[in-house]
């Protein structure tokens, strides 16, 4: 388990052996996953798959 700020970071494609999942719990995050770009805002739930290529970001909105 992992509590994080991010404001600046930039997480490039890369993979996980097990599942992430993320709670958004302030702000938003943007994201490639599944081929495509995505922004999960506040109070969403992100689940990404083992070994699925995926990138994160902090979301300005």
């Amino acid at each position: 388990m992992l509590k994080a700020s991010y404001r600046e970071q930039f997480f490039s494609r890369h993979v996980h052996e097990t599942f992430c999942i993320l709670l958004i719990e302030k702000g938003a995050q943007r994201f490639y996953r599944s081929g495509g770009d995505h922004v999960a805002p506040q109070g969403h739930i992100v689940l990404v798959n083992p070994d699925e290529v995926h990138t994160g970001q902090a979301e300005s909105l």
